[in-house]
């Protein structure tokens, strides 16, 4: 009897247990995988979030960084174009050296509270489109940081605190390396030209290594471009306490060309850089002069702030609640659509990423690549680059590349504690191509 029931009901039972099977591979599997390889980028998710920017206080073109146990403080802002004020909240996540969350517990690289409210805004004064504007200290009364690294801040709606609204990283950086670096001429790259070689060395000051190629990194950015860093250099030689990383042509980077800039501080006349100002209620609307392929003319030199932008007015007392927001429109010369390739309006104002905000639209009629963007008041850097199919950022296409370009680079020590399991920040520098 048990052996004819057995018979019956076995093919049902081992199809229910393979597709329990599959559905667990389906399902389970690729969230795993994605929390294996989520990497935190610059980001804003919320199209009413503008102006997102994190810079050392007092020096807003600055790069975010705080050195451990230093009385000085980071600076995160951004405004909200929502009618009303809403009530957000951060939290603070410690990542490895490739901004991916890190193994430690929130008590291990924080001091205080977990999550946290942003208390201190201001309403928008006799602006046209109306906004609220935020600011929060890092670190403050609420928490303060324990350990170096690289981290990230999330702020959300307190009603919504799985909805991520933006993104931003920063750095918590020690000095128990002292770093010497200076940016060369390439000597026998294909990229003398047109490159910077960078030169560097590390003085430990008696810190141990149990294997130095596998504890110890470097890690190189031009002007924050983090798509194009780069890292895992080999030493050359160890002389006592310092390591030594002179070889020519290790560290070369394209040196591009110095960043486009505009300036809309004042809206009743135009910049050279602007072509038109209109003014249709509730929006200005600013075309700027069209803009012509960089790639092959003749290197120009012209200050510029690498990529970033100061918030500024000079029709107003308060630049951060009284600036207008005003839709700025950009205009690249092109002899052809460069598809599957796309274009993109590249530097702070867009997060120093390539996606759906940042790209342009081929305009066949006028051979020309445009979009617009909705900017606060102020001057502004950008550049244009292209994104290939394969994904990589290409700054050359657009602008070309200079050696007398002036580009800051931050070159960054990492040590890897194995111990805990997580990367921190021993050494720190920012070297200057012309300095």
């Amino acid at each position: 009897m048990f052996y004819q029931y057995l018979t019956r009901f076995m093919p049902y039972c081992f199809t229910y247990i393979l597709l329990f099977f599959l559905l667990t591979k389906v399902i389970i599997t690729p969230v795993q995988a994605q929390e294996n390889v989520d990497v935190y980028k610059d980001r804003v998710f919320d199209d009413s979030i503008k102006t997102v920017r994190i810079h050392q206080s007092g020096w807003e073109i600055s790069s975010p960084f705080y050195e451990l146990n230093s009385d000085k403080q980071l600076v995160l802002s951004f405004d909200d174009l929502r009618e009303n004020p809403r009530d957000f909240q951060y939290r603070i996540i410690h990542c490895d050296q490739h901004w991916s969350k890190s193994n430690l517990f929130f008590n291990e690289y924080i001091d205080g509270f977990e999550t946290n409210y942003i208390d201190d805004y201001d309403m928008s004064i006799n602006t046209f489109i109306p906004y609220t504007h935020y600011e929060l200290k890092l670190p403050n009364d609420d928490i303060d940081f324990r350990i170096s690294g690289n981290y990230v801040v999330e702020v959300y709606e307190t009603s919504q605190p799985e909805r991520v609204l933006f993104v931003k990283r920063f750095m918590v950086v020690q000095h128990k390396a002292k770093v010497n670096a200076e940016v060369k001429q390439p000597v026998v790259s294909l990229y003398r030209s047109l490159g910077h070689d960078i030169k560097f060395s590390l003085e430990t000051n008696g810190m141990q290594f149990n294997n130095m190629y596998d504890d110890l990194d470097v890690c190189i950015v031009q002007n924050y471009q983090w798509e194009s860093a780069k890292s895992d250099f080999t030493p050359d030689f160890v002389n006592n306490d310092e390591i030594v990383f002179h070889r020519d042509d290790q560290a070369v980077f394209k040196a591009i060309n110095e960043y486009r800039r505009f300036s809309i501080r004042e809206l009743k006349y135009t910049d050279s850089e602007v072509e038109a100002i209109n003014f249709e209620r509730p929006d200005y609307y600013v075309r700027l002069v069209k803009d012509t392929d960089n790639q092959f003319r003749q290197y120009l030199d012209r200050t510029d702030f690498n990529g970033r932008y100061a918030i500024s007015n000079r029709e107003g007392w308060e630049s951060l609640t009284d600036s207008d927001y005003v839709w700025v429109k950009f205009r690249l010369q092109a002899r052809a659509n460069l598809l599957p390739s796309t274009v993109h309006v590249y530097g702070e104002l867009t997060q120093w990423q390539c996606n759906e905000t940042s790209e342009m639209t081929f305009n066949a009629e006028k051979m020309q690549y445009e979009t617009s963007l909705l900017l606060k008041q102020g001057v502004y850097n950008y550049r244009y680059v292209l994104k290939n199919e394969s994904g990589d950022i290409e700054h050359m296409r657009f602008e070309g590349s200079h050696y007398q370009t002036e580009n800051d680079y931050l070159i960054i020590a990492y040590y890897h504690d194995r111990r805990l399991g997580d990367d921190r920040i021993i050494g720190f520098d920012i070297v200057n191509s012309r300095h």
